[in-house]
């Protein structure tokens, strides 16, 4: 998961196309928009008043909102990359058609079609100006997104404006306008099929997409259903009203000042195009900032106590002049008319729109995607119709003058005004739901995500494992899951080499099952006889057949003899006396079984029999816990089975290890509570914001670090300290989660994560709304889109910290608690330093050559080696025998390079490039290095990977064994070196990080695709 601080990696050729093409299409758009718009109004309103103008309103929004309805329910039947193209083709064909018309029939009637012609035209452009969906890759922040699209299509207003401005003052034909908005709007559509021919096609989206209007809610059922639907289309129609009664008094106005057509396109141009430039800045530069700060309660107003505020510096000069615009100074009468048409349409572009997308992210995709659709459709074309019989009305009923005009557009602006009040309470309280409605606790809440299913052998070997002892104990249930066939070879294999007379069941059903193979019925079929007869035997039921027996009857078995058989040597009957305290429950063997968490080899069937107590176990655990909290495996194990039952007890106890200080267990804690819906009290609540405080201070330090490491120019160490941030951010949220409620957060996490400006602004409105002041305005600075320097200046504000100098960053990082760093970022750094500089640094490699930790030993003693003076020399003595060994081999050069466990990790990062290096050093630390393969090397009876690479070029031929036996390789030659990974430490680091069983199914997969 990226976030917006972080880092914003490549998008990539496809995705640099996709951008180019949005940025024309988007443009192209815009010149229609301004160019149509430009010409009909100059051609309407030399030939009729202001008052046609209004009727014609009407007669417009009734044909956009029949156009949005055809529009709507044709987009069922065609696919919507192709229904996008047709639209676009229709537009600029209906005005070649117009163009052709006003040169060939110059009349009245042609060109009030044209104005009429005018806004559904441009709805029909703007309702598939979010076209490029259809048709462009979905890849992360490269993807269309809509607050791109309006950026660069007010340039293309801006450019299209300024361009009709031109070519009027070059002495074009004014009509002749109109082919240039056809061609543009033509190009657009090339640019549509341009990208369809040009992104590869298993990019493209296909049915999930805003276009797709399968499935979309109809405009009337969105208003009959949803509240918040009514309130924005009621803020729409009234800003919509308030625009269109602006541009009737400032085309009113126009008319009287520039009588001809040229004059009035020349000076239409230049207005609108300096106008759009203003929306442009307020776009980029102004709302952004005024949304961050002011919120957008403040933005929802905006709009409309400007104009409001506008609109009374027109009426107060009239109201003193009595109503006289000649009286009160025409010149600044129609200036203040002007500046309101400029503010009304700077601000609808650079304001509304981006407002009302905020808004609608608070509505499911569904909702969303359609009422996006209606408004700019049904909903605009019933706002165009209302404000035309509005204007017509007051027209009509003698109220001509234009102050009783814009007295009612007061009117209208303080209804829009009350409207947003209301549309921004209704979304805030929405939200507010969100916490209201979550869920409570429940056992059940805190289960671990399931894993993938997968159909190869080593998913059946970890499933296998995971069902022991519900197969052992008569449970065959997952045998009604799980259809893999190795699976059922794998309780086949196991029942007829253990001689294990509880598989009786299992084999039954398999036997029974006619979806199963035939010939695998048979085998089963005879282990059958050959366990049933040693089952009836009376003699020798001693030992391992002793304990099966015991297990498979149903009589409460004594204590002592199951807990001789759990203290056994004999691995497979401790895992016999796990199934009979399963099976039979008892309880007093719990605290044994803990015992057994550290034991490798049955530690899944501990942890499997703990949870099969439930609630009955917690209390032991717990305890056990503080006993063994010093072994990491052991406390994940008992993290994972309290997690499973969500009482309050054991969500009380996991809140306690928060502010312990490892790491790892207070990523397992918030994880698991967050997964139990916990409702946490107010004490508790403070507590946790401080803590949140406290991660926000540790992230803050480490974009200081990275800053000072980013100028090192070293690719490595600025990953690993990504990999960092992205590890602090996610523990956060989990943290928020714990705090604040799972589906809230979950929520602006999932916003954040998409990068869309719409659905950033609602997360900071969620954050503003939910959190308390302290975490919220941090969190605000965290995920902002900044520059890392300017987002710590403003940091520095809370946690005055200090970027590291140069020389003081090796000790800084190295030195750190180990619980605020990680072990990768280390390795990486000291990989890059080419040589010991000083005393201190080598007095801090020296002290890491004592380190529990492979990795640091292994790299220290390798920087040490490309040392001339003696250090290694001084200490060598001291250090333990076991690691002595490695260091001498290093320091000597005796080690080859692939051989470090550095280069192991980044071979294993290499094949499972989505993990973390982090998490890999564990698994790395079980693969083997081999520069021949001999006997001893493959000794894994249950079988393992092999690669055989390359040192020259790099390559490795890899393949699978489920058993010690070599076939089908290449003999080795000089620069060839092995890499072997058994399968238990691949199946025991499942169980240890299931999230990470997706990508190295993925590989599994690929590499028996490969070996077949």
């Amino acid at each position: 998961m990226r976030y917006s601080f972080f880092r914003i990696s490549s998008t990539g050729a496809d995705n640099n196309n996709a951008m180019f093409l949005q940025a024309m299409h988007a443009m192209l758009a815009g010149i229609f928009f301004s160019t149509l718009d430009i010409t009909a109004h100059s051609l309407f309103l030399v030939r009729f008043d202001e008052a046609d103008m209004a009727r014609a309103f009407i007669l417009s929004g009734v044909a956009g909102m029949v156009l949005a309805g055809i529009i709507s329910e044709s987009g069922k039947r065609i696919r919507p990359e192709t229904h996008v193209i047709l639209i676009l083709l229709s537009v600029a064909l209906t005005g070649f058609l117009l163009w052709i018309l006003l040169i060939m029939i110059p009349g009245d009637r042609i060109v009030a079609l044209t104005f009429i012609a005018m806004w559904p035209l441009n709805g029909m452009v703007m309702l598939k100006s979010a076209g490029m969906a259809a048709v462009m890759p979905e890849q992360g922040r490269g993807r269309i997104q809509p607050g791109k699209t309006r950026t660069w299509m007010i340039a293309g207003i801006m450019a299209g404006s300024f361009l009709t401005a031109l070519l009027v003052k070059a002495g074009m034909d004014a009509r002749h306008l109109l082919l240039i908005a056809s061609v543009s709007i033509l190009m657009a559509a090339a640019v549509l099929i341009t990208a369809r021919l040009k992104i590869p096609a298993e990019k493209v989206k296909g049915g999930d997409v805003p276009e797709d209007y399968r499935g979309w809610l109809s405009p009337a059922l969105m208003l009959r259903k949803n509240r918040l639907f009514r309130r924005i289309s009621l803020y729409t129609v009234l800003s919509l009203t308030a625009a269109l009664f602006i541009r009737y008094l400032f085309m009113a106005e126009t008319r009287l000042q520039y009588p001809s057509v040229e004059g009035m396109v020349h000076f239409l141009g230049l207005f609108t195009g300096c106008m759009m430039i203003f929306a442009l800045i307020l776009s980029l530069f102004v709302y952004p900032g005024f949304l961050r700060n002011f919120r957008l309660r403040s933005a929802v107003a905006m709009p409309s106590v400007i104009i409001a505020g506008l609109t009374l510096a027109v009426l107060v000069p009239l109201m003193f002049s009595g109503y006289d615009t000649e009286k009160a100074g025409f010149t600044a009468f129609f200036v203040l008319i002007a500046l309101s048409r400029f503010f009304s349409g700077a601000l609808g572009e650079s304001a509304e729109y981006p407002s009302g997308d905020i808004i609608l992210q608070v509505l499911d995709k569904k909702e969303r995607n359609s009422a996006g659709q209606a408004m700019n459709g049904s909903i605009k074309g019933g706002g165009m119709l209302f404000s035309g019989l509005l204007l017509t009305l007051i027209g009509s009923a003698g109220f001509a003058g234009p102050f009783y005009f814009l007295l009612f557009l007061l009117l209208v602006v303080v209804l829009w005004m009350i409207a947003g009040s209301w549309l921004y309470t209704l979304y805030r309280k929405i939200i507010l739901a969100t916490v209201e409605v979550q869920e409570s606790a429940d056992t059940g809440a805190g289960s671990p995500e399931a894993v993938p299913c997968r159909r190869n052998r080593v998913s059946a070997r970890l499933e296998f494992e995971n069902d022991f002892l519900d197969l052992i104990t008569g449970d065959i249930t997952s045998l009604e899951k799980n259809r893999n066939q190795w699976y059922i070879d794998r309780i086949i294999d196991h029942a007829e080499i253990k001689k294990d007379i509880n598989f009786l069941p299992a084999l039954r059903r398999i036997r029974s099952d006619p979806d199963i193979a035939r010939d695998v019925r048979v085998r089963s079929s005879d282990i059958i006889k050959d366990l049933e007869l040693l089952s009836s035997g009376l003699g020798n039921k001693v030992g391992r057949l002793k304990a099966m027996l015991l297990l498979s009857e149903d009589r409460r078995p004594p204590v002592s003899e199951v807990l001789q058989y759990l203290r056994d040597k004999d691995d497979d009957l401790k895992v016999i006396a796990l199934g009979i305290i399963k099976k039979s429950g008892l309880k007093e063997l719990l605290p044994d079984v803990c015992e057994y968490l550290e034991n490798p080899r049955i530690r899944l069937q501990a942890e499997n029999t703990l949870n099969s107590f439930k609630g009955s176990a917690d209390q032991t655990l717990r305890r056990y816990y503080l006993l063994s909290s010093a072994n990491p495996v052991v406390a994940s194990a008992i993290l994972r089975v309290l997690a499973r039952n969500c009482t309050n007890e054991n969500v009380e106890f996991l809140l306690s290890l928060l502010w312990t200080e490892t790491r790892a267990v207070r990523e397992a804690v918030t994880e698991s509570v967050s997964a139990c819906n916990y409702q946490t009290s107010p004490a508790d609540r403070a507590g946790l914001v401080g803590l949140l405080s406290d991660i926000a201070g540790i992230i803050t330090w480490n974009i200081s670090a990275g800053i000072a490491i980013g100028r090192l120019n070293r690719r490595k160490p600025a990953e690993a300290m990504d990999q960092e941030n992205d590890r602090w951010l996610r523990f956060l949220f989990s943290l928020l989660s714990v705090a604040y409620g799972n589906r809230s957060v979950s929520e602006i996490e999932e916003n954040i994560r998409e990068g869309r400006p719409e659905s950033i602004g609602h997360a900071r409105e969620m954050m503003e709304i939910l959190f308390d002041e302290q975490i919220r305005t941090r969190l605000a600075v965290l995920l902002d889109d900044i520059p890392p320097a300017a987002r710590l200046r403003t940091l520095f504000r809370f946690y005055p910290v200090e970027i590291p100098d140069h020389d003081d960053l090796f000790g800084t990082i190295i030195n750190r608690d180990y619980n605020l760093l990680g072990i990768w970022l280390r390795a990486c750094l000291i990989r890059e330093v080419p040589g010991v500089t000083d005393d201190e640094m080598a007095e801090t490699l020296i002290a890491l050559l004592f380190s529990p930790e492979m990795i640091l030993r292994q790299e220290a003693a390798n920087l040490l080696s490309r040392s001339k003076s003696g250090y290694y020399r001084q200490v060598r003595g001291r250090i333990p025998e076991e690691m002595k060994n490695v260091s001498d081999n290093i320091i000597s050069g005796k080690i080859s390079r692939h051989e470090l466990l550095y280069d192991r990790v980044i071979f294993l990062k290499s094949l499972l490039d989505k993990l973390p290096e982090e998490k890999l050093i564990s698994l790395a630390e079980e693969l083997r290095f081999a520069d021949s393969l001999l006997p001893e090397s493959l000794q894994e009876e249950n079988g393992y990977i092999l690669w055989e690479c390359c040192s020259r070029s790099g390559h490795c031929e890899t393949s699978i064994h489920f058993d010690s036996l070599l076939t089908d390789m290449t003999l080795k030659t000089d620069d060839s070196f092995y890499y072997i990974l058994p399968l238990n430490a691949l199946t025991d680091h499942l169980i240890r990080y299931p999230e990470h069983s997706t990508e190295i199914y993925k590989l599994i997969d690929e590499i028996e695709r490969r070996n077949q």
